[in-house]
């Protein structure tokens, strides 16, 4: 018999788990309660239940199945990493970012990435295998937990913008943003949680389709096709004209901005006819550019721009119209970057 996890499980799963075990349905509350309300995922300690029922949650299930490795805080700004290790042996990666009015989590929907984008560290490792929900869930209860003991403080936001590729893995996804915006699950409103994409454009119109107020974050790095196909090499079958389409149709469908990624590296698209580019292709969509500034990172010939480069190009996008944030660079010095910890372990 399959082991039931419940952090990848809705509760009303957990219902007829629980009933089909010869308990009373609200026993899968009181359980959902204790993992995702108070942060106890060993049974023992839910005091609450009875002895006999702990006993059956021990023989056929588990609360999770990740387990922690390793832990990196910067000195600098708070930012926490994360290494875990998975029940198959393979290891994944999540960050907490904290500031001072919210609390964020970024997580990992797959061990690896199969995009290949040249400029990342997870993409040099290769791709293994998609993340389960409940795997994908654990991520933010570990983090929570540990953040909730040592400050007191809860996670407020989730960007799932971590390992992979999270359209590629859309079904245990969209479980995992289920039990995520549930009030007896994390309770994270639909408001405050992103999902950011390479631009798949079939996950697009599936994530436009799921009518829920989740965030959209689509990555560009460059206004034209040939460069950006270089940077991405899995999109080369979807070309701009395409992305761009199917964010205006979840822009249509939800009436929600959608924001682009931008990373910015040094002499590959940081210069005056990106941005003049990027404007012509932007400036009449909902939407806002997040520029990232590239860090580097080891056995990549790749550089960051300089702050004049960085400047040039921001006072462009805005003076055209397009709403344009930069996104404050944390954790450099634990080497926060996707995939970072993970290469140097494997």
């Amino acid at each position: 018999m399959k082991t039931f996890i419940f952090s990848g499980e809705t509760l009303k799963e957990a219902e007829r788990f629980v009933s089909s075990s010869g308990e009373k349905p609200y026993r899968a509350r009181q359980v959902y309660e204790w993992i995702f309300k108070k942060n106890i995922f060993g049974f023992d300690s839910m005091t609450s239940l009875p002895k006999s029922f702990i006993a059956l949650l021990k023989e056929k299930s588990a609360a999770l199945t990740l387990s922690r490795v390793e832990r990196r805080i910067s000195s600098k700004d708070g930012t926490r990493k994360y290494l875990f290790k998975l029940k198959d042996g393979n290891f994944v990666e999540s960050v907490l970012l904290p500031s001072r009015d919210r609390v964020t989590v970024c997580l990992s929907t797959q061990v690896g990435c199969p995009l290949g984008c040249i400029f990342c560290a997870t993409g040099k490792s290769g791709f293994r295998r998609n993340l389960e929900a409940d795997e994908i869930v654990a991520q933010y209860l570990l983090m929570s937990r540990d953040y909730v003991r040592d400050t007191g403080k809860r996670v407020t936001n989730i960007v799932v913008m971590g390992m992979g590729e999270p359209f590629l893995n859309f079904a245990p996804l969209n479980r995992a943003l289920e039990i995520f915006s549930s009030d007896r699950g994390a309770g994270i409103s639909p408001r405050r949680i992103t999902v950011s994409t390479s631009g798949i454009i079939t996950g697009i119109d599936r994530f436009a389709e799921l009518a829920k107020h989740y965030k959209l974050s689509i990555s560009l790095h460059s206004p034209y096709d040939d460069k950006r196909k270089k940077l991405i090499p899995l999109n080369k079958k979807y070309s701009l004209k395409k992305v761009l389409e199917s964010a205006d149709n979840y822009v249509e469908k939800t009436d929600r901005l959608v924001t682009f990624q931008y990373l910015m590296i040094k002499g590959i698209n940081d210069t005056e006819d990106d941005a003049f580019e990027l404007a012509r292709l932007l400036k009449d969509r909902k939407c806002k550019v997040n520029l990232i500034v590239y860090n580097s990172i080891k056995g990549l010939p790749f550089a960051k721009p300089g702050e004049k480069s960085i400047g040039r190009f921001t006072r462009i996008l805005s003076s055209r119209g397009v709403l344009v944030t930069r996104r404050r660079s944390m954790g450099e010095d634990i080497e926060s970057g996707c995939g970072q910890l993970r290469a140097a372990r494997l």
